[in-house]
């Protein structure tokens, strides 16, 4: 029987790490509901945090896939279903590692005392990685996927001034981070 409920649970993180993929594309402009990113951010970090290591990687992917898939069936217009569902793919796999390096700088933190250092450090991590993971998929492969990042949800947000101080990464960094804090 504990069987049967741990498979239910890892149910629900991948499940949390869908429904947050998707919720994803309502922040961006064509919905322009850009505070939606913040429950989609929220959604997929506690599905992440709640799996092992490995499980994490499967959460990440089902996340990654939702949130591409998500913001461009425009695509399937113009190039046919196959390219659009091969950039999915690809995004998903880059958005599963970041997933992967973000449950294991969790199980780092969660180790020690919680206190009001360990957790403001654990959200800079989580804010590190999520950003670091945004770079590689805007610059990989072929020049990347720039235009699916937090920051670019923001345009129309009172968030998007922060790009004066360090551009769309200092708005993707700053809004995960106070989504993970």
């Amino acid at each position: 029987m504990r069987k049967v409920s741990h498979i239910r649970y890892v149910g629900v993180n991948h499940a949390l790490g869908l429904v947050g993929g998707l919720l994803s594309s309502q922040a961006y402009p064509n919905s322009g509901l850009w505070f939606m990113i913040f429950p989609a951010v929220a959604l997929i970090l506690i599905g992440i945090v709640r799996s092992s290591p490995r499980q994490s990687l499967g959460v990440g992917f089902a996340a990654g896939l939702a949130w591409y898939a998500s913001q461009i069936p425009w695509m399937t217009a113009y190039l046919g279903p196959t390219p659009w569902l091969a950039l999915s793919t690809l995004e998903a796999l880059i958005f599963a590692a970041g997933a992967y390096l973000l449950n294991v700088a969790y199980l780092f933190f969660k180790r020690g005392q919680h206190t009001m250092w360990s957790n403001t450090l654990l959200s800079l991590s989580v804010a590190s990685l999520w950003t670091a993971r945004e770079w590689v998929a805007s610059n990989w492969p072929y020049g990347g996927f720039p235009w699916s990042t937090v920051a670019m949800s923001q345009s129309e947000s009172p968030f998007a001034g922060i790009a004066y101080w360090g551009g769309q990464t200092a708005i993707s960094f700053t809004l995960v981070f106070a989504t993970a804090l």
